[in-house]
């Protein structure tokens, strides 16, 4: 049997394989068993030694490399030969586009989470509703106790569920909040302290005249918490709960004309994915006074450093900048921020918030940090590119370029898969290196006191980079990957519950990163053991940093710009600036 570009694997539910629509047996356990390891990780290359410890755990048999290329040899020929291929001491399963159900799935999830924000949630509740009956029960239902699947099992279930409170949503804005009821009730009894869903309860209950039965929903709530973890309810159920009860017409259910509102202009560059473009907020170190870049058209007139009161949010003063600002970075004595489109980088006294230098490039800035004596930029060969071609030393003093660092180019005709348009950081600083991300999404080591590249991390496919706290960590998908600076290799790979991670910051002992389809910010801790804890915020929070004792997140399309207290986890909207994208952070001061 030769593979035909039907064939089709399902794993939402029992494992399953089709071709053409005939479903295809895999005979025996540990061949279904295999067969799921490389679907969980298909087009990766899995090495031998992950699938014997996947197979067999702690105690494998003394021939257990001998029973597994026999089992390799047998599903092979099973799929057909073609898509099972090995490469060196590994294995790859290659699965063609929209050939496994899991990558539709999210795939219809990400067109919904793209309609719902250009408020279309007509289209949304569509592609929600087919992309939940792509599942067919329990993920990887034939695995649910095999210790290889675990993580997997969690990440799936997790984004059923995100998509079942985001259809619910989107049911809820095309005003069919008596219909929900009932299924709210299941759904909250099967998951009492998942708020969004209670909130929803609360919602659909006040919008059909049961205000009662609405608070009532709120204390069981309450109760629950308070019992089962010690907790009160979020800021936001509090909030609702109020409206609630002062019969808040904010609450009435919306007027939904079937004409989506208005995203910004850097939104529709990728119909299917939204992007996060246009803006960047900048919290810079002159004291108590946090600088945002606004995207163009917003109210400060043109793309500029929008300076904040970061305590009240009050609008302090603004500077003007170029086209397209993309990235800065606080340091040196000045604040430094880069244009792709206009090719400069732009000084700004962080005194008397003025623009001090601009300077023209000839190389495409894309990403910049500051330290160490010297200004490091990022250059792409395209104002969008994934990664760094480049990373140019500019020295502060002169603006003069010392040094050109070319980086590793990526394979020919090779495309790597990165969400475009959210926040990237592509260069970090320790103390006695510069990183930055490489076109193939790898990852060099800079000497700064040489300007050359001492060691390559190639088992990584880094999105973003952060430095801080003697620690170095890039996102990659929905893993957060620690780097060992003194090996020059990864430490570890933790995955969150997210579909796709963004920018990420160190601070107060923890790890920050923001999951923008989620709406979260995911606070990592390690120490003494490993605790993963989400903050709730609003979908497309996206850029993130740490500074003067908090951490502050950033929300290009709801407007905000949130404050998180690390001690208490709390989070609060200190500002509604238009259009913030991502955040920096000074010495001392925001």
């Amino acid at each position: 049997m030769t593979q035909g570009p039907a064939i089709e694997f399902r794993i939402l539910g029992p494992l399953e394989i089709l071709n053409a629509g005939r479903r295809i047996e895999v005979e025996g356990p540990k061949q279904r068993a295999l067969l799921a390891i490389l679907l969980i990780r298909a087009n990766e290359v899995v090495s031998q030694d992950a699938l014997i410890d996947g197979l067999w755990g702690e105690s494998p048999p003394a021939t257990a490399a001998k029973t597994l290329q026999a089992h390799v040899s047998r599903l092979r020929k099973t799929l057909g030969g073609g898509p099972l291929e090995t490469r060196g001491h590994g294995y790859l399963l290659r699965v063609e586009p929209g050939r496994l159900d899991a990558d539709t799935f999210r795939s219809l999830l990400e067109e919904a989470r793209v309609a719902s924000a250009c408020g279309d949630p007509e289209k949304a509740a569509v592609s929600l509703r087919e992309a939940l009956a792509l599942w067919r029960g329990a993920p990887l239902a034939d695995f649910t106790y095999e210790a290889f699947a675990q993580t997997e099992i969690a990440r799936l279930e997790e984004l059923r569920l995100a998509a079942l409170e985001e259809r619910v949503e989107a049911d809820l804005g095309l005003g069919r909040h008596a219909e929900l009821i009932a299924e709210l009730d299941t759904l909250v009894a099967g998951h009492p302290l998942r708020e969004r869903l209670r909130g929803q309860l609360m919602l659909a209950l006040y919008r059909s005249g049961r205000q009662a039965e609405a608070l009532h929903a709120y204390q069981e709530g309450r109760q629950t918490l308070a019992e089962e973890l010690g907790l009160e309810p979020s800021q936001g159920l509090q909030q609702l709960e109020r409206q609630i009860l002062d019969q808040d017409p904010a609450l009435a259910a919306p007027a939904y004309t079937g004409r989506p509102r208005l995203m910004p202009t850097s939104a529709w560059r990728h119909p299917r994915r939204i992007v996060l473009a246009g803006a960047l907020v900048l919290a810079a170190a002159i004291g108590a006074v946090t600088f945002e870049i606004t995207r163009e058209g917003q109210t400060s007139g043109a793309a500029g450093a929008v300076v904040l009161d970061p305590q009240t949010g009050d609008l302090l003063d603004t500077v003007a900048l170029g086209t397209a600002p993309s990235s800065v970075a606080i340091g040196e004595g000045s604040v430094w921020v880069v244009d792709a489109d206009d090719r400069t980088v732009w000084q700004i006294d962080p005194k008397s918030r003025t623009v001090q230098r601009t300077f023209s490039t000839a190389s495409i800035p894309i990403d910049v940090a500051a330290g160490g004596g010297a200004i490091w930029i990022a250059n792409g060969t395209s104002a969008g590119d994934s990664g760094s071609g480049s990373v140019s030393r500019l020295d502060p003093e002169s603006g003069e370029v010392d040094a050109i660092v070319s980086l590793p180019p990526p394979p020919e005709g090779h495309v790597f898969n990165v969400l475009p348009g959210l926040s990237r950081q592509l260069i970090a600083l320790t103390h006695d290196a510069v990183w930055a991300i490489n076109a193939d999404l790898s990852v060099s080591r800079i000497d700064p006191r040489t300007n050359r590249i001492v060691a390559t991390i190639d088992d990584v496919r880094a999105e973003n980079i952060a430095a801080g706290e003697g620690e170095l960590w890039v996102t990659e998908g929905d893993k957060v990957v620690e780097i060992d600076p003194s090996l020059n290799a990864v430490a570890r790979r933790i995955p969150v519950a997210a579909d796709t991670l963004s920018a990420l910051t160190i601070g107060a002992g923890a790890l920050w990163v923001t999951d923008p389809f989620g709406g979260r910010v995911w606070r990592i801790d390690s120490d003494p053991k490993l605790v993963r804890r989400p903050i709730e915020l609003e979908t497309w929070v996206s850029g993130i940093a740490f500074g003067d004792g908090a951490v502050w997140a950033t929300n290009e399309i709801a407007d905000e710009v949130h404050r998180i207290d690390p001690r208490t986890n709390r989070a609060r909207v200190v500002s509604r600036t238009p259009a913030p994208r991502s955040v920096d952070a000074g010495a001392g001061a925001v």
